[in-house]
């Protein structure tokens, strides 16, 4: 669900605002607020203040290690009393004609950039910390398994902000799992045995959301 208004905003950029199945996230100048809903998903349960504001320092600390300059930090949100009653997430607001999805849409030139950001992941995970867990979250029967939770409480916001055709296109997905699964498989014994480059670059589809 996406509210974008049409006046431009401070700095030029246009206010806005996206609500995801887990987040709303507040575009306001050059900055982007994302609050955590109080809601539980099974994949995520977010119902307590206390749960959103680890979580939201969490997400922070683990995208800064390859988005220092875009993470900037957690906010508090403060009730006329002045408790403390959420947080939110703070980051870099980014041009939106610099979006790659942008680029791909005016046909402009992106393999050089693909390539860029796939040796930037290769090195991350080649470095990345290892762990039994780790690995277990990353088999093929842990990843059907949080498609199918993800995919239960989506269908259940039906009418609440999905549509008949997202719910459609949910369904469609959920057929592709077992292909995609075999390639985060395949991605994650790769990691595993310490892999520092890549055979090949992915397509972009592999790296983009439909």
């Amino acid at each position: 669900m996406d509210r974008t208004s049409p006046s431009a905003g401070d700095g030029g950029y246009d206010p806005a605002a996206i609500e995801t199945h887990s987040s709303v996230v507040f575009f306001v100048g050059d900055r982007v607020y994302k609050l955590k809903k109080s809601i539980d998903l099974g994949f995520v349960d977010f119902r307590e203040r206390a749960q959103r504001k680890a979580i939201s320092h969490r997400e922070v600390d683990l995208n800064r290690r390859l988005s220092p300059d875009a993470y900037m930090g957690v906010a508090d949100v403060f009730d006329q009393s002045g408790a403390p009653c959420d947080h939110l997430v703070v980051m870099r607001r980014m041009p939106s004609e610099r979006r790659l999805s942008t680029l791909i849409s005016r046909g402009e030139p992106v393999e050089g950039l693909l390539n860029s950001l796939v040796e930037v992941l290769v090195q991350f995970h080649s470095q990345a910390m290892r762990s039994p867990q780790a690995d277990e979250a990353a088999a093929a029967d842990s990843l059907d398994r949080l498609w199918t939770i993800n995919t239960s409480a989506l269908l259940g916001l039906a009418g609440g902000g999905l549509d008949s055709a997202t719910i459609e296109t949910i369904d469609s997905l959920a057929a592709t799992l077992p292909r995609w699964t075999s390639r985060a498989v395949r991605f994650a014994d790769c990691r595993r045995q310490g892999m520092r480059r890549a055979r090949r670059p992915p397509h972009r589809r592999h790296l983009l959301p439909g």
